[in-house]
C-alpha cells in the first residue's frame, strides 16, 4: 500500500471522544460517532479500491470518503448485516 493511502487509512480509522475538537464531549460528538460508524464500511472500501483499475473506473478519489457512493455502499452493508434481525412478513 502506498504511503498516501496508508495515511488516508490511518486518518479514517481515528476516533476520539471529542470528535469535533471543541474541548468537551457533548451530544454533537455522539452524532459524529454514529456518522463515523455508519460510513466506515464504504470509506474502507473506497480506500482499498482507490488507485486500482476498478477504482479508476468508478472514479473513486479522496473526496469519495463520506460521499454519496460511500453512503450507499455503507447502507447496503449495514442492511445485509442487520437483515437477520428484521421481522419477516407472512403473506
Amino acid at each position: 500500500m502506498t504511503s498516501s493511502l496508508q495515511a488516508m487509512l490511518d486518518r479514517r480509522l481515528l476516533i476520539s471522544a471529542d470528535m469535533n475538537q471543541d474541548g468537551v464531549v457533548t451530544v454533537s460528538d455522539v452524532l459524529l460517532w454514529l456518522k463515523w460508524i455508519y460510513f466506515l464500511p464504504g470509506d474502507l472500501t473506497a480506500i482499498v479500491l482507490m488507485g486500482t483499475p476498478i477504482g479508476n473506473f468508478l472514479e473513486i478519489t479522496p473526496t469519495s470518503i463520506e460521499g454519496v457512493g460511500s453512503g450507499i455502499f455503507s447502507f447496503l452493508f449495514w442492511y445485509v448485516a442487520f437483515r437477520p434481525f428484521f421481522p419477516r412478513c407472512k403473506s
